[in-house]
């Protein structure tokens, strides 16, 4: 099986970083989510950077459950890190182009991120925010955003664990928009019905 670092592997290993979960010794990639249109997005990554195909979803208790076992890829993806504490973003994604860099925020962003949009006296809270307890990963995160000029800030660390990566502003949210996006069709309407309340 050869590798080919694309926006679908790309896609993959940030699902897998995000909402999912590889287990080396049994040759088992995971992955979890209430949405079925991000259980559709992941097995589309699997099919289409790999030509593998999923097990058939099943619900669990809280959620959607689906995945693969597969040896060679196993050994082909040791090399990266994949843990909540330790994962780092690859670095064919930093030498990558945009449409690779998309793919893997996109992916990254759905699994991890909220969406905020509330209504105050006389204002509103608008925001895309990750929380997240590995700083690096969210240092990475904000360079690959800095790529399609979003702007964004980092927090922490919160509570001594948690540092937050928050995008902020009609410009960097409509920048987003266009360029990001969210598969999960309730992020997407959200971060639009949010962008849509600015005023000219």
């Amino acid at each position: 099986m050869n590798l080919n670092l694309n926006e679908h592997m790309a896609r993959f290993i940030a699902h897998i970083q995000g909402d999912g979960c590889f287990s080396p010794e049994r040759n088992a990639f995971r992955y979890f989510n209430k949405d079925l249109d991000l259980i559709n997005d992941f097995e589309r990554a699997a099919f289409f950077a790999f030509a593998i195909y999923c097990n058939k979803p099943y619900l669990g208790k809280t959620c959607y459950h689906v995945g693969f076992r597969n040896k060679v890829l196993a050994e082909l993806l040791k090399k990266y890190c994949f843990s909540s504490k330790t994962w780092v973003s690859p670095e064919f994604v930093f030498k990558g182009g945009l449409e690779i860099k998309s793919a893997y925020l996109q992916a990254f962003f759905d699994d991890e991120s909220t969406v905020t949009f509330t209504k105050r006296k006389e204002w509103y809270n608008r925001s895309i925010a990750i929380q997240l307890n590995n700083e690096k990963g969210v240092i990475q995160l904000q360079e690959l955003l800095e790529s399609f000029s979003i702007e964004s800030k980092k927090y922490g660390p919160i509570r001594k664990k948690y540092f937050e990566l928050k995008i902020m502003g009609k410009t960097n949210l409509i920048k987003f928009y266009v360029e990001i996006g969210f598969v999960s069709k309730c992020k997407q309407l959200k971060l639009l019905n949010s962008i849509r309340t600015y005023q000219n």
